[in-house]
């Protein structure tokens, strides 16, 4: 089940008006944005997809490039408020399901760790999980920062804190 988000304008907007505290306490979660789009053309319109319950991504959404306008933003909510992770994999017993062929059934986690913390760990997939393009090592949980480029199979998303969000929207990528 795909649910839409604000699109991007919105958050464009939010961050012209709001201030940053304001900005995080709308927008609480940290977001995925396919790197099939060039993020130096920010458009009005991101087509978004949530995750508080089961999202499917369509493989087509992931490979073709595309304007920033059109790429996916996936905000990483739990299925369940008391989890402190987002499971990402094919199958759908996944938060986050990519239905890609290079995605394993159990891709991948990301763990909220503490405060505005969070980290990346591999689930023991097939074709393996990078972060910034360094390959990391099933089971293990590896720091992630604004604008880290994490690539499940051959999907490759850049993730953002909110407030890493908005200091990108004011001050461009």
């Amino acid at each position: 089940m795909i649910e839409h988000e604000p699109p991007l304008s919105e958050y464009i907007n939010a961050a012209e008006q709001l201030n940053r505290a304001t900005f995080c306490e709308r927008f609480d979660a940290p977001v995925l944005i396919s790197t099939a789009a060039d993020l130096s053309e920010l458009g009005e319109a991101f087509q978004t997809a949530k995750t508080n319950s089961l999202v499917t991504i369509d493989p087509a959404e992931l490979d073709v490039p595309r304007p920033a306008d059109l790429a996916p933003v996936i905000t990483l909510k739990p299925s369940f408020p008391d989890k402190d992770e987002v499971l990402i994999g094919r199958k759908e017993e996944n938060d986050l399901v990519l239905n890609h062929e290079s995605v394993s059934g159990f891709h991948a986690s990301v763990h909220h760790v503490a405060g505005n913390r969070y980290a990346l760990q591999d689930r023991g997939s097939t074709n393996g999980t990078r972060l910034n393009g360094t390959s990391i090592e099933p089971e293990r949980k590896v720091g992630l920062r604004e604008g880290d480029v994490l690539t499940l199979g051959s999907c490759s998303f850049l993730f953002y804190t909110p407030g890493g969000l908005y200091d990108m929207l004011k001050e461009g990528p």
